[in-house]
């Protein structure tokens, strides 16, 4: 090649690392990939071709360390994009040069959705990539959705038949959640009121309600306002901060209202007036509870999701976890949660719900089969509050059992830096000497 040649060869072999260099940022912060100058050398086509080139040297090295370390684990869930299409999502766990990595590999559109179907294209994957699955693949990972989890026909089932030591874990995080969500389908009354802490959110978030809303916080409140919490399906233990920002704000919410609900806008004075009716004691006596509760949950889950999780100290937090639902269960602790009710409500009436004389001295006290809100210390905490704890506990003696809870502590015994793995190698070390000397 002569000199010439050698310098175009050099200059375009630049050209394309900057473009390479300006897609990836792009592409990282979510930006336009193009400019007022645009050429058709650097067309939408080209920028496709050069990510798409990108792409695939990214995903061959994660193969290529795969390869290299043997076993591995295959995590998959899916989801819906834009276009209501089922996408499936596959990651590749690992151990490489001393760390756990999780990578993504890509996504794959599902034309079905049952058990063989999907354990079919978890296998075409595989082999697509050229990954040993038969005698490497040593764990899956999924929901806890019956086609997925099923012991005999689920898609765990499935491909343990042909990688016979893909061990099945269902995320930790995700049975948290489940734990929670179970805990409130149960009790009707709960989940009335998490439907109209949601209905409270969508109300305040709108332009012209969000303005007075941030206006009389700054009246009424030092600091920066602070705005409602916006809920997750996928994350109930977030539901926390907004029982904390409601209750923390409940003068200002309440003013807000007040303020609509005489107003000349018929719409959002009906909307606000029906909110303001069921701010009520037992609205107060769920952020109440729910604040307490969740925040248990919380720090539990934090720690499920942590990207440097310690399984050890996760069974530790599950045991304090149960220990915490069973102190909750006590009579002295619901009476300070109930004082701490009553004092938020600032001597707030309501109206008491009237008996019918006839019904006075019955069990049922109503006529029609009508839903009786609990009214009272002793309804909320027989109607609401020991149940959500009773099925709360039920749910993570199920889902946290001492089975899964001894895997866990198995599976850190095995983490490089675990201090066992740590000791034993120290050990062995000491041990090399000495039989060196």
């Amino acid at each position: 090649m002569d000199e010439k040649n050698k310098k175009q060869l050099t200059e375009n072999q630049n050209y394309v690392k900057v473009l390479a260099e300006i897609l990836i940022v792009t592409a990282t912060e979510n930006t336009a990939q193009r400019g007022h100058r645009e050429t058709t050398d650097y067309s939408k086509t080209i920028q496709n071709e050069i990510l798409k080139c990108l792409g695939g040297m990214v995903k061959n090295n994660i193969i290529k360390e795969v390869k290299e370390s043997q076993q591995f684990s295959i995590i998959v869930d899916e989801t819906k994009d834009i276009q209501k299409k089922e996408q499936i999502s596959f990651v590749l766990r690992y151990f490489y040069e001393g760390a756990v990595h999780e990578s993504f590999i890509e996504f794959s559109e599902a034309d079905q959705l049952d058990a063989g179907a999907l354990s079919e294209k978890i296998i075409c994957f595989f082999e697509k990539h050229g990954l040993e699955y038969k005698k490497n693949l040593v764990g899956q990972g999924y929901d806890g959705a019956a086609v997925m989890s099923g012991v005999r026909a689920g898609v765990q089932a499935k491909v343990r038949e042909v990688a016979k030591h893909s061990f099945y874990v269902h995320c930790s995080a995700h049975c948290l959640n489940l734990v929670i969500v179970d805990s409130v389908k149960n009790v009707s009354d709960a989940g009335t009121f998490f439907s109209l802490l949601e209905h409270l959110y969508v109300f305040l978030s709108g332009s012209y309600v969000h303005t007075k809303w941030l206006k009389v916080q700054q009246e009424m409140f030092d600091g920066a306002p602070r705005e409602l919490q916006r809920f997750s399906d996928t994350r109930w233990a977030c539901r926390q901060a907004a029982c904390r920002n409601v209750l923390d704000r409940l003068p200002a919410i309440i003013h807000v209202l007040e303020e609509i609900a005489s107003e000349m806008h018929p719409q959002r004075a009906v909307e606000a007036r029906g909110i303001l009716g069921q701010l009520d004691l037992n609205f107060i006596g769920y952020l109440v509870a729910f604040k307490t509760i969740l925040s248990e949950s919380k720090i539990l889950s934090d720690q499920l999701q942590s990207k440097n999780i310690d399984f050890s100290k996760a069974v530790n937090l599950i045991n304090a976890f149960k220990d915490t639902l069973d102190d909750y269960r006590s009579e002295d602790t619901f009476g300070e949660l109930w004082n701490n009710i009553v004092d938020r409500t600032q001597n707030k009436s309501k109206r008491v719900r009237q008996t019918t004389k006839v019904l006075q001295d019955s069990i049922i006290a109503s006529t029609l089969g009508q839903h009786v809100s609990p009214d009272g210390k002793t309804s909320f905490r027989d109607k609401v509050y020991y149940p959500v704890i009773d099925h709360m506990k039920g749910e993570v003696e199920r889902r946290f059992s001492k089975t899964n809870c001894d895997t866990m502590n198995g599976l850190q015994a095995l983490n490089p830096s675990s201090p066992w793995v740590m000791m034993l190698c120290c050990w062995q070390r000491h041990m090399d000497q000495t039989l060196m000397t």
